[in-house]
């Protein structure tokens, strides 16, 4: 009798939990107000960061103008500090925790910048990140950044933030960009895991520019429910098709809007190289769902934010229209892969 009761309750307390999950899913807003910052890291650190704020307030100021707040706020890859600036400004590289203690000293043998974390050069960049998220009530995905670890070693570091300042989590680049005649894996240690962040507005899937090219991170991140893509990126010219291709087939090929937030402009310390821009949100289709509103009209050199909304209504519409995730042969890929 006693082990018949359980089941009783074991039903109803299940039955509990799954209200509950769905009153959770229902109470997640459905329109999803988002906002993209494209700037070029060329400054000192803080300078970088005074940018971004400078964009991020005047993006709120403009969402305030249609009575609208925002939920979602996108950074691009490395905006804060890239080796070439680090150089340029004789700033040690690499932003270090600052309640990380190390006594590693090291070396990147790409820049020979010398990485003394004996000096203990910390840095508040989680604290920024955490206050922009508060103080413009939003969910952020705050780009990437070069933390660099106890080890030592330096990881290509995008954190995601929720509206109250909270670090849901993070998420380091997995595939290293080792192309092209550039060399990130002798700057940079790999990340292996795969980046899925719960929020109020949803799942969001992360992952980091050159991870762009390897459509298994996409299609990983739609199996775990992602509700949409985020991606930072720091793309390099001359590749502005490759980056608008890419994107949209992720958003296309998964049925899962995109938001990617890239930077723009030159090198400081070579005008032959610099990023792409054409930061965009698409919608699950592919559809461009952005405005720009940059210094000028140009996306491949001028600094910026984009504004855009992503429907999760119409992502679900589209997912029932076209069902591929449920068409896919994974009985046949397993052979041939």
């Amino acid at each position: 009798m006693y082990h018949k009761h359980n089941q009783t309750g074991n039903k109803e307390e299940a039955e509990e939990i799954e209200e509950l999950k769905e009153t959770e899913i229902n109470n997640k807003k459905e329109i999803i107000i988002c906002c993209g910052i494209q700037v070029n890291c060329n400054d000192k650190k803080h300078k970088m960061l005074e940018k971004a704020e400078k964009y991020i307030s005047q993006a709120k100021e403009e969402l305030a103008k249609m009575g609208k707040e925002m939920d979602l706020l996108v950074l691009p890859e490395q905006f804060v500090q890239l080796p070439e600036t680090a150089e340029y400004y004789k700033e040690p590289y690499g932003i270090i925790d600052k309640n990380t203690e190390t006594d590693v000293t090291c070396i990147t043998s790409r820049t020979g910048i010398d990485i003394d974390i004996k000096k203990k050069h910390k840095d508040k960049f989680k604290d920024w990140a955490s206050r922009i998220a508060r103080k413009y009530n939003t969910n952020l995905v705050a780009g990437s950044y070069p933390c660099v670890g106890k080890n030592g070693k330096i990881y290509n570091r995008s954190l995601v933030i929720d509206r109250n300042g909270k670090i849901i989590g993070k998420y380091d680049k997995i595939h290293l960009f080792d192309a092209f005649n550039v060399r990130e894996s002798d700057i940079f240690t790999a990340g292996n895991e795969l980046g899925i962040f719960d929020l109020d507005i949803g799942k969001i899937g992360v992952w980091i520019c050159y991870d762009l090219r390897f459509p298994e991170i996409a299609r990983a991140l739609r199996a775990r429910d992602a509700d949409m893509f985020v991606v930072p990126a720091a793309f390099y010219r001359p590749h502005r098709e490759h980056f608008d291709i890419l994107v949209k087939s992720a958003a296309i090929m998964n049925v899962t809007p995109i938001i990617a937030v890239n930077q723009c402009g030159k090198l400081i310390n070579n005008s032959q190289k610099g990023f792409v821009g054409g930061s965009v949100i698409l919608d699950a289709k592919g559809t461009r769902k952005s405005e720009n509103y940059l210094d000028e009209n140009d996306d491949e050199n001028m600094e910026g934010y984009i504004l855009g909304e992503i429907d999760k209504e119409f992502t679900r519409i589209s997912r029932e229209a076209n069902p591929e995730y449920a068409n896919r042969r994974i009985d046949l890929y397993k052979k041939w892969l």
